[in-house]
Order: structure tokens, then C-alpha cells, then sequence
């Protein structure tokens, strides 16, 4: 198995789940380079391969959260589930999930913004990803 990770996430997993690859994409299509750099309103997508999920019936229901705070502990977004409006869906589709993050507005520089993400199976609560990256404006 070939593991890539980029962008310097930081990412756990448990519950017999791999995360195979882990990179962060412009919304608008290219790769965010070393140094994690964005220019306020741009979104950036964090793309996750992940491998292990166990389901039911080829179906399985997760959950995802999602925090984007200041250095100095100002909150920009804080969803505790993502997915909440999908009861299942295919194993298949969670082997490649995204999450993104946009900064529309700041009201004072700051050293950068830490996003910590969360994804787990709602039917088995020991497969959990843990992880976090850091991005610059």
C-alpha cells in the first residue's frame, strides 16, 4: 500500500480504517501547494481516500464534523455532523470524501487557521478518523 499524505494533515484512524491519501485542492482546481497559502473566499477542498469501512447491506451511515479556528481561538465554523441529512449511503461512495473550507471575512490578521475534522460510522463507532491541517491567508 502506497500512503500519501500531503499538505501536512495530520490524520488517526481506528476501527481497522486506512486513510490511503489525504491532500487539500482549490475548489477551482489545482493543488494547494506546500505552505497551505489561500486568499480569503477561496474555498479549499480536504479530499480523504479511505479504505475499511465496514457497512450493512453495502450501506453504511457516517457522520462528519468540521471545526476552523484562529490561532488566537476565534471560531469560523463549528458543524458537529455534515452528514446529517443522509441516513446511509453506499460504501462505495465513502471511500472518497471531501470536506472544504472557505474564510469569506477576517477582522484581524492572524498566524493561521487550524481545521479539525472528524468522520465516523454511526453503526460502528470504533472506525473514526481523527485529524487536523493548518492553512495562511
Amino acid at each position: 500500500m502506497n500512503i500519501k499524505i500531503r499538505n501536512g494533515i495530520e490524520v488517526q484512524a481506528t476501527g481497522g480504517l486506512i486513510v490511503e491519501q489525504a491532500w487539500l485542492q482549490y475548489a477551482s482546481g489545482p493543488l494547494v501547494r506546500d505552505g497551505n497559502i489561500i486568499n480569503l473566499g477561496e474555498k479549499i477542498n480536504l479530499h480523504l481516500i479511505i479504505l475499511g469501512w465496514k457497512g450493512m447491506n453495502d450501506q453504511i451511515s457516517i457522520g462528519a464534523s468540521e471545526k476552523i479556528v484562529t490561532d488566537e481561538g476565534q471560531y469560523f465554523l463549528n458543524e458537529a455532523d455534515l452528514f446529517a441529512r443522509y441516513d446511509t449511503l453506499p460504501l462505495e461512495a465513502v471511500q472518497k470524501i471531501s470536506l472544504s473550507a472557505v474564510i469569506e471575512n477576517i477582522d484581524r490578521l492572524v498566524d493561521f487557521f487550524r481545521v479539525d475534522f472528524r468522520i465516523y460510522s454511526k453503526t460502528f463507532p470504533e472506525q473514526e478518523i481523527n485529524g487536523y491541517y493548518l492553512f495562511h491567508i
